[in-house]
């Protein structure tokens, strides 16, 4: 499969999907859906692992409210499952920290990021969905907007992430917020991400991290993941884009095996 500089991937008879039915947008979970990512030919899924214990988990020694991500509509709900179903069969430990990087499509991912931690939970898994997008909070009612403390003030060192992880209506999902205010102009502490991701693999059998859309902080928070899953859109993701910076993640040793493609 050929990349062209100037085309955008909904013009790649490659990646074309099928239509989508009743007005809702299908996902699709593409193994080695780029070309020139060098090791994704290597990759592949083992058959169905050991399951993950989901007894009772104190995600939280604080007693905070429910707060309910804000997951924008749009996928449905077959092609969540469909995705869910390879994440769950593949060995938990290559599964423990998911992140999610749009191509100019910031929305999707937090679509994509929300709507696997829910479908992960309703299977009786610990999820914990981080809002990783440090520029707008997708699922925290937007940067700056969001009422409670989260990922940037942990970032920050201005709190613990004991006080952040708020319990939501699903059960078994749990939900750190992007928080308020901005992050330090040094940007992300990886070793601090690094320590926090540590805490909560002990805790939960996959986190969730919804990142947005590509930003400076885009390398520092994959490289700390299991996972990094790219997310493009058909006829709106620009391949060259998707080509350079997908092997930026794998300069720097970020492991990308597959992506997610919405049509």
């Amino acid at each position: 499969m050929e990349m062209e500089g100037r085309g955008k991937v909904g013009d790649m008879p490659g990646l074309a999907a099928p239509a989508a039915r009743g007005g809702k947008q299908r996902l699709w979970s593409l193994r080695d859906a780029l070309a020139t990512h060098d090791s994704a030919a290597e990759a592949e899924m083992h058959s169905r692992g050991p399951q993950v214990a989901t007894g009772s988990i104190a995600a939280s020694a604080v007693d905070l409210p429910k707060f309910d991500p804000e997951i924008p509509e749009g996928v449905s709900e077959a092609g969540f499952e469909r995705l869910a179903d390879g994440i769950s069969s593949a060995p938990a430990a290559e599964m423990a920290c998911l992140y999610f990087l749009g191509f100019n499509v910031p929305n999707a991912t937090a679509r994509v990021a929300g709507g696997l931690a829910k479908s992960l939970a309703v299977r009786g898994r610990t999820v914990l969905l981080v809002d990783g997008d440090l520029e707008r909070g997708g699922l925290s009612r937007g940067v700056g907007q969001c009422e409670h403390r989260g990922l940037i003030e942990i970032l920050n060192r201005s709190t613990l992430w004991r006080q952040t992880l708020y319990p939501t209506s699903q059960e078994g999902l749990t939900f750190l917020p992007v928080g308020r205010g901005a992050l330090s102009r040094t940007g992300v502490d990886a070793a601090r991400w690094d320590s926090l991701l540590q805490d909560f693999r002990s805790r939960f059998a996959h986190v969730v991290v919804s990142g947005g859309g590509w930003c400076a902080d885009s390398i520092a928070l994959g490289q700390a993941c299991e996972r990094t899953m790219p997310v493009i859109q058909l006829g709106v993701t620009w391949i060259a884009q998707v080509e350079q910076k997908v092997r930026m993640l794998c300069h720097a040793g970020v492991t990308t095996t597959s992506c997610v493609v919405i049509d």
